[in-house]
């Protein structure tokens, strides 16, 4: 009888508390690379990300899931499949599929370029808003991809935003956020989700647009962006709702930042205005994830008094 290669887990909790344990998934990359017929000499673990995630050489991935996250998996398998018939976007390529002992698991192309995330702190102002206007025309491509055939990630849309919105305060509450605080948000927030709730338009989102998630290359002494990677969450659902994060992770105190991204996403000068913002807000508070904690946090570290009035619409929506 041979050796199990991969842990019996029961939680999330389990498996973060292992997910670092680069030696432990060694031997089940290796085991995937040979049913695969791909090479075991140059692997490599990423230290980032919530799954288990390893480089094959320069030009191969493998992303490795437990069983209670098979549907996860699933839907970025499905997601990356209908990708793949649009080779303008700078996403990976679906290579292979299948499961290890229960454990689901895909092999996808590894695009070129470095996180965003180590590069975007040292960038000067030009080249932080040409990224920013690369990321609108990337979202805008994205956005255009047909969702027939993504029923499995589609939501109701006006009863996920009724959903969202019912549990805000709760939800918050969680994350330990002080009342006041939740009162000034919801408030807003009760203002715009009706309208927001009326989606006379639905697109494939990637959901966490950050800067993580973005890859960069640098050409020509200019930056470009080579890759958007991880479609773990997606959905389909309102355009507005995938700009909370953008927002929140490369805009704040930075309203040209935010202009750019929108104008070269394809939204006209006349529509960056306070409605715009007000609302781009919402979606984001709206966030399934949680949007607030982040914020607050980012609040505090720019010397900002999260419970002034009006401070997270203005630092990180206002245009």
């Amino acid at each position: 009888m041979s050796l199990a290669l991969l842990p019996q887990l029961e939680s999330e909790a389990e498996f973060d508390a292992l997910l670092r344990q680069t030696e432990l998934w060694r031997p089940a990359i290796e085991a995937i690379c040979v049913e695969h017929g791909l090479s075991t000499n140059k692997l490599r673990a990423f230290d980032t990300g919530s799954a288990v995630i390893w480089e094959v050489g320069q030009s191969q991935v493998i992303k490795l899931m437990p069983p209670f996250w098979a549907q996860d998996c699933a839907n970025e398998i499905k997601v990356l499949a209908q990708l793949k018939q649009h080779p303008e976007l700078p996403v990976p390529s679906l290579v292979a599929q299948g499961q290890l002992e229960g454990w689901p698991y895909f092999i996808m192309s590894r695009l070129p370029g470095r996180f965003c995330s180590e590069i975007w702190p040292d960038l000067d102002s030009v080249q932080q808003q040409a990224i920013m206007r690369q990321l609108g025309h990337t979202l805008n491509a994205l956005h255009q991809v047909p969702i027939t055939g993504l029923a499995h990630i589609a939501v109701d849309w006006p009863e996920f935003v009724q959903t969202q919105l019912e549990g805000f305060v709760s939800q918050q509450a969680r994350f330990g956020v002080a009342d006041e605080i939740v009162a000034q948000l919801y408030e807003a927030l009760q203002r715009q989700a009706p309208s927001i709730g009326l989606a006379s338009r639905q697109c494939l989102l990637h959901c966490e647009v950050m800067p993580e998630h973005i890859l960069l290359t640098e050409i020509n002494g200019q930056w470009q962006i080579t890759g958007l990677i991880d479609f773990g969450d997606p959905m389909v659902g309102l355009p507005d709702y995938e700009f909370g994060a953008v927002c929140l992770f490369f805009t704040a105190l930075q309203p040209e930042l935010r202009r750019e991204f929108l104008l070269a996403y394809g939204y006209a000068p006349a529509d960056l205005g306070p409605e715009l913002a007000q609302r781009l807000c919402a979606a984001a508070l709206l966030h399934r994830f949680g949007s607030v904690p982040l914020g607050l946090k980012k609040l505090k570290t720019i010397g900002l008094d999260p419970k002034q009035k009006h401070v997270f619409l203005d630092t990180f929506f206002s245009l």
